[in-house]
């Protein structure tokens, strides 16, 4: 174990939950880095994806074919979705308060 985490700086080995952490960032750095992002299959299963197309997740499941990114303008366009159909939600649910003072500036 020495060996192999020996970059763990001695600081962290104050008490066992820092040092369980160190060890584990250890390991990710040393695992190297993570794709931008994850192809459609991988993100579905929660499996980790490398950047290559198709990934070596999907070639050893044989679905070459179904190794696609996601399309980031979709994502963002069903969140922005979801969002405005969220605050209408809400916005449907607020009532006017009797005898309420408008504090907002006239112009």
């Amino acid at each position: 174990i020495v060996q192999t985490y020996s970059t763990v700086p001695m600081m962290a080995l104050k008490d066992r939950k820092s040092f369980i952490k160190a060890i584990r960032t250890a390991k990710r750095v040393a695992s190297g880095k993570r794709a931008a992002a994850a192809c459609i299959a991988c993100k579905k299963s929660r499996a980790r994806c490398d950047d290559t197309r198709p990934c070596k997740r999907c070639r050893s499941l044989g679905i070459c074919n179904g190794c696609a990114m996601p399309d980031l303008a979709d994502d963002l366009s069903s969140e922005a979705l979801m969002s405005s159909v969220h605050v209408r939600s809400i916005d449907s649910y607020a009532q006017p308060v009797k005898g309420a003072v408008d504090h907002t500036a006239q112009p």
